[in-house]
């Protein structure tokens, strides 16, 4: 016989974007000086010109509540009428092993809640791996009448409006450091690869420690440059996802010589953020075979593929 887990108080049910007019007019992403293009395929947001080592990101979206006022008061409230709501992103990330929330919007019954913004901002290199995102409703101040029935504590989560945000910041080939250098020097190579670092379960995934650099002197330049399409995506070249797959190659190399970190990143005793980190979650989220060079190469050809 199973069990039914019943809520101490009342929740915003299953149709709660229903019930109380929840709808969305904006998801946008903000990096440190720009807006964020992106991609969404298979439900999952990737972000085009983002770079996760070295830019902030901001994550905002744009909401309304109709009918907000029945949040307090009707058959389908889940506080006091003189209670006061909020509305905020909520957001975990298991491979940085990090939650947390954005800044809310704070409303009363008495609230015009039409086109009003949450976001979430997150620092320079914070996050690795997919990020969920999920639009919360949740008590910020109880009624000052008590009513049975009804939560008390602050900070009690009474519903989730609208569908997840599924976002990746790391696994899309524009979030990777990338230097552009000009060497016209005879014989100059396309490209160089920088691998340094002391203790890959502490130092950062960062232009310090791992970066592509690409020379624009070079006459094959243009194959490598990535330019938006017309609808202002960014298109990766084939080039680039070649030179891409062969750096993260030469990384897992550089790092499975060292079997006492390799072992220690295999068991995610990374910091969240570091070049473990990122060996890690590659390894745990795309399910990626390293026993071998063949069939970890063949794992990082298909990442970089698709």
């Amino acid at each position: 016989m199973g069990f039914i887990q019943v809520s101490p108080f009342r929740a915003a049910g299953d149709h709660a974007d229903a019930d109380f007019g929840f709808t969305v007019s904006g998801l946008s992403f903000y990096a440190s000086s720009h807006k964020v293009k992106y991609t969404l395929q298979n439900g999952l947001y990737r972000l085009d010109n983002f770079n996760a080592s070295s830019d902030s990101l901001e994550v905002e979206l744009t909401f309304s509540l109709r009918r907000a006022n029945e949040i307090f008061t009707g058959d389908r409230s889940v506080c006091g009428p003189s209670a006061v709501m909020g509305v905020a992103l909520f957001w975990e990330s298991k491979s940085s092993g990090q939650r947390g929330v954005g800044s809310p919007v704070v409303f009363t019954r008495e609230s015009d809640l039409n086109a009003r913004r949450i976001a979430i901002n997150f620092e320079v290199g914070a996050l690795l791996g997919e990020v969920r995102i999920s639009p919360r409703l949740f008590l910020h101040k109880p009624c000052q009448r008590e009513e049975l029935g009804f939560a008390r504590i602050p900070g009690s989560i009474l519903g989730s409006f609208g569908d997840d945000i599924l976002l990746s910041v790391d696994c899309a080939p524009s979030a990777f450091p990338i230097l552009e250098i000009r060497d016209d020097s005879p014989g100059a190579p396309l490209w160089t690869l920088h691998l340094d670092w002391a203790d890959p379960l502490v130092d950062l995934f960062s232009n310090e420690h791992f970066e592509v650099r690409l020379n624009s002197a070079h006459k094959n330049y243009d194959s490598v440059r990535v330019d938006p399409s017309g609808d202002g995506i960014a298109q990766i070249p084939v080039t680039l996802r070649e030179i891409l797959s062969t750096s993260i190659f030469a990384l897992f190399t550089k790092l499975k010589n060292s079997p006492d970190s390799w072992g220690r990143i295999l068991n995610g005793e990374s910091l969240p953020g570091t070049v473990g980190d990122l060996a890690w979650n590659y390894l745990t989220e795309g399910h990626w075979n390293s026993s071998s060079i063949p069939s970890l190469l063949a794992a990082i050809r298909r990442e970089f593929e698709n």
